[in-house]
């Protein structure tokens, strides 16, 4: 029978081998040795730990806390990484979106991304207009020059126009809320619009 010693010394020779060393990977590929570690050391991630290594950083399955789930958002978001939840839930990063969500951690993607110190208006993909936005925006692309014709901006920037449907009913009746008394606002003007 090994020594717990011999046991450690293997455990250490694969991890410098780069050898997975998660329960199910060790399982499959090195079973004795899961055996005799179990039973020398009392679990196999005992036996890890005996050896040296962060059992948590070889495991598959990562534990989780709020520490854990706002670290991993920022350092994605250092690397500039898309942290919509759509694009973390389904491909960036699916462990780390459901953790966020389970109730013991934060309930929800957006109070994950703010408890990060991110604003989750800049992370999230979809936009949530208020009035003042929408007139903001109509405002900012007469500004620039943009076209402010119904056909052209809903190609460009289809989000504005159905934000403004919904906030004024009519696209030219947002557009006239954008003009805030301006006399270049003229019936002909808003005619051209639609």
């Amino acid at each position: 029978m090994q020594s717990k010693n011999e046991i450690i010394s293997e455990i250490k020779q694969l991890y410098s081998e780069g050898e997975p060393l998660n329960y199910r990977e060790a399982e499959r590929k090195h079973l004795g040795l899961v055996r005799r570690a179990t039973r020398v050391c009392g679990s196999w991630s005992q036996a890890i730990d005996a050896a040296g290594i962060d059992y948590d950083k070889v495991r598959k399955y990562q534990h989780w806390n709020k520490e854990r789930v706002t670290k991993r958002i920022r350092w994605w978001h250092r690397k500039g990484a898309d942290l919509s939840w759509s694009h973390v839930s389904k491909s960036l990063d699916p462990a780390l979106g459901a953790a966020a969500l389970r109730p013991k951690q934060f309930g929800s993607w957006a109070a994950a991304i703010e408890a990060a110190g991110l604003d989750y208006r800049k992370v999230s993909r979809y936009r949530r207009w208020n009035r003042e936005e929408v007139i903001k925006r109509i405002s900012y692309r007469k500004a620039k020059g943009l076209s402010l014709h119904v056909g052209n901006v809903i190609s460009e920037e289809p989000t504005l126009v159905f934000a403004a449907r919904r906030w004024f009913q009519e696209w030219t009746d947002a557009v006239m809320a954008s003009a805030n008394g301006e006399e270049d606002i003229n019936l002909a003007f808003i005619e051209s619009l639609r």
